[in-house]
């Protein structure tokens, strides 16, 4: 995550928050609707062990068929695994 998206994820945090303190009734069902949408166990479900793994690498690592290999640009890609 670049220093960018992570003030990004700060400010939308911060401006929900300031959002329901102030009117409450309004912000807080479109919150909770998002919530729900984005959390629909039907599409989470979809997700393999595999799915999750990729997801769970650090930037700059790539996850191939269980094995870690760590590349960088122009760098040829090292497998990590004895």
């Amino acid at each position: 995550m670049t220093r960018n998206q992570a003030g990004f994820e700060d400010a939308s945090s911060s401006a929900v928050t300031t959002l329901a303190f102030i009117s409450p009734t309004s912000v807080l069902p479109q919150v909770i609707q998002r919530l729900q949408e984005d959390l629909d166990p039907e599409v989470l479900n979809t997700l393999s062990d595999e799915d999750l793994s990729i997801w769970a690498m650090p930037e700059g690592t790539a996850f191939v068929d269980g094995s870690l290999f760590f590349c960088e640009a122009a760098q040829t890609c090292i497998d990590d695994i004895p």
